[in-house]
């Protein structure tokens, strides 16, 4: 697709969740899983493209906090511990998990068997907000003003990835990639997902669609101007 690529907004925080994780550092992140009620989860279908569970803590009044959850046979009891504790925030009755597609029993599969949380714990239904079944009505009434009554282009299989780079290019005319096996672009996709759920429960219009647009415009020209004035400062 020839399109700017998508880059977020606004900035966000990582945090790579690993067997280096520290205790000080997962008591940091309960306090910040406690302050919101907002989480977004993504992985990539295919194991072999990404070895890693993104999780987005949403906080309205500040940036976002990227959990970079590893799969990993290798954690200690002691962090095996604190991510159970750390997911039993996220997964709370109170919280609301933005996801692409009805993936969630997949997310858990994955969770379980590395032991890093029991599903079956949990006493309550998971208050799941599928943003692919509620994009396609959105984006009608929104472009067309009328439900959809056909397929769009965006919706091509609800299990196939791909479908969220359409989804972004069709609203935002930005290009997302997920072909590649990139930290990078594992984030950007948990953040694209984010914009989209967002986009959806706050009704956007086609203007307030425009004004993105136009504010990406802004950010790419000064992103590009920045990469000129780097290759120019090395050169010398």
């Amino acid at each position: 697709m020839d399109l700017p690529r998508f880059i977020p907004l606004e900035p966000y925080q990582t945090h790579d969740i690993d067997e280096s994780i520290s205790p000080l550092i997962m008591d940091q992140l309960f306090e910040e899983a406690f302050k919101t009620t907002r989480f977004t989860i993504f992985t990539a279908y295919d194991n072999n493209l990404g070895d890693r569970i993104y999780i987005e803590i949403i906080r309205p009044l500040s940036s976002s906090i990227m959990l970079c959850l590893k799969k990993s046979y290798g954690y200690s009891s002691v962090q095996i511990n604190q991510i159970h504790e750390l997911l039993s925030i996220i997964f709370d009755f109170n919280n609301r998990i933005y996801l692409w597609g009805d993936n969630l029993n997949y997310i858990m599969g994955i969770l379980e068997e590395y032991d890093l949380f029991v599903y079956d714990h949990i006493l309550h239904p998971i208050d799941v907000f599928d943003v692919h079944e509620y994009f396609q009505d959105w984006y009608c009434y929104t472009f067309d003003g009328y439900p959809c009554s056909y397929p769009y282009k965006p919706f091509i299989s609800l299990y196939e990835q791909y479908d969220l780079t359409y989804a972004i290019a069709y609203t935002f005319n930005l290009y997302l990639d997920i072909n590649n096996d990139d930290y990078d672009n594992h984030l950007n996709q948990c953040l694209a997902i984010t914009t989209l759920a967002l986009v959806i429960q706050q009704q956007w219009t086609r203007k307030q669609i425009q004004q993105y647009i136009r504010a990406y415009s802004m950010l790419h020209k000064r992103c590009g101007e920045n990469e000129l004035s780097s290759s120019s400062s090395s050169s010398t």
